[in-house]
């Protein structure tokens, strides 16, 4: 449902995570339901450390836990430098969730210690990298919140959060259904039904005549 390709290997973003001096948000809108949906992000630490994440349908100070659809703790990998991130493994933060149609956010804080060295967000750095979208999802902003601008909240999708300038795109991922389409191999069943109820009434109109 939305999804990243890199077409620039020279160049990546990162946005800096930590618990107490950085945080990294991204916004989209999606006009259909949607079930079944896992949730991933392009993350790199330098020894696998853990940070939090919340999905909500607020951000900044107004925002408030009841405002959380989905929240937990991510672990990320050690990641070598690498421009190309097409093939490089995402941290999966959650799967089997339900979003109803609306706005929402997905926010990362990170481990304790300082931003710089710690924990990253990483994703492409200019226009040319693609981003797919199903019928009905819009991409939102990337906001950014530090220390340097207000002390960072413990709940971390309440920061004082700014868009973040420039076209640098960290990399999220939702994958699902949307809410009342069957699956495939539902279709396959339906199919196969109506191929059998025509069976059975073709053999009937036979036997009558």
């Amino acid at each position: 449902m939305i999804g990243f390709t890199d077409n620039t290997f020279d160049a990546a973003s990162f946005g800096s995570l930590s618990d107490t001096q950085a945080n990294a948000a991204v916004g989209w809108t999606q006009t259909v339901a949607t079930t079944d949906v896992t949730v991933r992000a392009l993350l790199g630490a330098v020894s696998g450390a853990s940070g939090n994440w919340w999905i909500t349908t607020k951000l900044g100070p107004t925002a408030t836990p009841a405002d959380v659809v989905a929240s937990g703790v991510y672990t990320a990998p050690s990641l070598g430098l690498n421009f190309d991130f097409n093939g490089q493994p995402r941290t999966e933060l959650a799967s089997g969730l339900s979003f109803a149609a609306g706005s929402y956010f997905l926010v990362l804080d990170g481990p304790p210690g300082p931003a710089i060295g710690n924990a990253a967000w990483i994703g492409g750095a200019g226009p040319a990298d693609t981003v797919e979208l199903a019928a009905g999802f819009t991409l939102g902003s990337y906001y950014y919140a530090t220390q340097f601008d207000d002390p960072l909240s413990e709940f971390g999708p309440s920061s004082s959060f700014m868009v973040t300038p420039g076209e640098g795109r960290l990399v999220f991922e939702l994958d699902g259904r949307i809410a009342g389409v069957p699956e495939p191999a539902t279709w396959l069943m339906l199919i196969g039904g109506f191929g059998l109820m025509g069976a059975a009434f073709r053999r009937r109109a036979t036997a009558s005549a």
